[in-house]
């Protein structure tokens, strides 16, 4: 078996002469040998494929040269594998012209090397009947679908998990472009088929010029044309689609800078999401795809809207009725919305600190809402708070008419009847209580979120911070620790600096390291606590940026309890923040609003 990654290989080279092949695609789980085999700004995608091969038992691997770290990995295979095969295939820098004979200069240079390897031959024939049907066993068909949220996936290694989650999330995938977008088209070469080619030398180039058609005949890799040329080719099919998603790897500059340079221009919204191959990664690309499609839906693109029980919130991006959950990234009991019929409704914000319960009636007006610390298993957590809510309020459970989930944990809580992401319903909850704010700072326990809403509350666009502990209430809480005060008193302390201090590293290790070297220096705590905060508004100004954030700011989330945490960011940015009664039930606030069915619109 000789295993390959890139739709560019020339697989059907390799089976014309009788090898199997195999599309591999690495997760996660490979990545652990690429530490003592690889530099550790390799890029993640190949740090996985490397511990995959590693792994397997394969008998070879074809690459391509599309970047510097597949170089790399075909000098680590050639190095640790001396005894089984591994070509390299050279992809020229444009698709035609020239540049296709370098290319089929390739192709020959792997029939010989496979067959020095093998000693199998090649001939037209065996190629012709490998390559038709055209399409690869893995290649998908994509098609836009009407009525539905339709996204097209661009950029680096979009794989069949973010397939899987657009469409978890009631998305429906119109178009991949990216590199794992096989569409292949062999019609030159089945062409010759009629021809009687044999084994001569004029057959065999005849038959490689007309395979690299077929390659060439897909949506051009970043490594082989101008990217304005990429553009133009994205731009003749945004019509087919309600939104983009740009899909890049770890340490990838290419298309990094690629999506920066595409995002002020594209003619439709575009979500990035970047793939580091962890556990953790694909919870967040969830909550960020599940997110994208629900802001799309609310603003009418397709028809992922929501409907719960007969009241029904149009155009929210998630579906919450008799069918059950659609397009909120997670399941729910089907027909239990329905059923209800109380005249109250609840939202349970299910985050890493705390589990959040807010209860409204049915004109949307705060009746309960509990506070309750996460423990280590979410559904207790959200049925304490729930409990206490209920308790509080004076109400039963059958007086709920619906119960809508929040929070990473949402999809765990088995007895909403739906779930919304966080950046819905922080958009929801904040334009409730403050409809002139434009812009939402979410500090959580694990996460930051910065939210720019239009008028109606719409979400317009959002940027999260989640890999990271940094400027999280997780990071003031070992910084707290560290420096032996309550985590409620550090805000109040801190308005009382004197002197500017300053934390240069954001991560929360080794910052925590700078602190205790000012303490060491005897340093005043309340200076410390001040370059804390100026840290963390450092690193949120860049959050606001990337979402396009504006005044008016609000904040939300338990950190704005921190008084001096507000002050820092104010000072930052030059603008205020509103920060209402308490800021840490917004999000749960939302998801009641959304479960009572109310419209976003003012």
């Amino acid at each position: 078996m000789i295993a390959y990654m890139c739709k560019y290989a020339p697989a059907e080279i390799l089976r014309a002469m009788g090898a199997e092949t195999l599309y591999l695609e690495p997760s996660a789980a490979d990545s652990d040998m690429a530490g003592a085999m690889m530099h550790p700004m390799v890029c993640s995608f190949v740090k996985s494929a490397l511990g995959a091969i590693m792994k397997a038992d394969f008998e070879g691997v074809l690459l391509t040269s599309c970047c510097d770290s597949s170089r790399r990995l075909f000098d680590v295979l050639r190095a640790r594998r001396p005894g089984r095969f591994a070509y390299m295939a050279e992809l020229p820098a444009k698709a035609g012209g020239e540049a296709r004979g370098i290319y089929v200069s390739s192709l020959k240079g792997l029939i010989d090397a496979y067959g020095a390897f093998s000693g199998k031959s090649f001939s037209a024939g065996a190629l012709l009947a490998a390559a038709r049907g055209g399409a690869r066993p893995e290649a998908a068909a994509f098609a836009p679908v009407d009525g539905a949220v339709n996204l097209g996936l661009v950029g680096a290694k979009c794989g069949a998990g973010l397939v899987d989650t657009v469409r978890r999330c009631g998305g429906n995938v119109a178009f991949n472009l990216s590199c794992t977008g096989h569409a292949h088209s062999f019609g030159a070469l089945a062409a010759l088929e009629g021809g009687g080619r044999g084994a001569s030398a004029q057959d065999t180039d005849a038959a490689l010029d007309a395979y690299a058609d077929g390659i060439f005949s897909q949506y051009p890799c970043m490594r082989m044309i101008a990217p304005g040329l990429r553009e133009e080719g994205l731009a003749a099919l945004e019509g087919q689609v309600s939104g983009l998603i740009y899909h890049t790897v770890k340490f990838c500059d290419s298309y990094a800078y690629e999506y920066a340079a595409l995002k002020g221009r594209l003619g439709v919204p575009a979500l990035k999401v970047e793939t580091d191959y962890t556990a953790p990664g694909e919870g967040q690309e969830l909550t960020r795809v599940a997110a994208f499609v629900e802001a799309l839906g609310a603003k009418g693109a397709g028809g992922a809207g929501v409907a719960i029980g007969a009241g029904g919130l149009a155009g929210a991006g998630v579906a919450i009725g008799a069918g059950g959950l659609a397009g909120a990234g997670g399941a729910a009991p089907a027909g239990r919305a329905a059923a209800r019929r109380g005249d109250f409704f609840m939202g349970i914000d299910s985050g890493s600190t705390s589990t959040n319960a807010v209860i409204v009636d049915a004109d949307g007006e705060t009746v309960s809402w509990s506070v309750v610390r996460t423990g280590p298993r979410t559904l207790e957590s959200a049925a304490r708070a729930r409990d206490e809510a209920l308790e509080r309020a004076g109400l039963g459970a059958s007086s709920l008419g619906g119960i809508v989930a929040t929070g990473y944990g949402r999809i765990n809580i088995g007895f909403a009847d739906g779930a919304v992401t966080e950046i819905s319903c922080h958009a929801a909850g904040a334009h409730r209580l403050n409809p002139a704010a434009r812009t939402i700072l979410d500090i959580g326990g694990q996460d930051s979120k910065a939210i720019r809403v239009d008028g109606d509350g719409a979400v317009a666009d959002f940027a999260m911070n989640d890999k990271c502990a940094a400027g999280t209430g997780r990071f003031l809480e070992m910084m707290a620790r560290t420096l032996d005060i309550g985590l409620e008193d550090m805000g109040e302390e801190s308005l009382g600096w004197k002197e500017e201090l300053r934390i240069s590293s954001m991560c929360a290790v080794f910052a925590e390291s700078e602190v205790v070297s000012l303490i060491a220096q005897n340093r005043e705590r309340a200076d410390i606590l001040r370059a804390l905060n100026m840290a963390i508004a450092s690193r949120s100004e860049a959050l606001l940026a990337r979402a396009g954030g504006r005044p008016p700011y609000m904040m939300t989330g338990g950190v704005a309890r921190n008084a001096g945490v507000v002050r820092a960011l104010e000072d930052r940015l030059g603008a205020g923040f509103w920060v209402c009664e308490r800021p840490e039930t917004v999000g749960a606030l939302g998801a009641a609003l959304i479960a009572a069915g109310f419209p976003r619109k003012t």
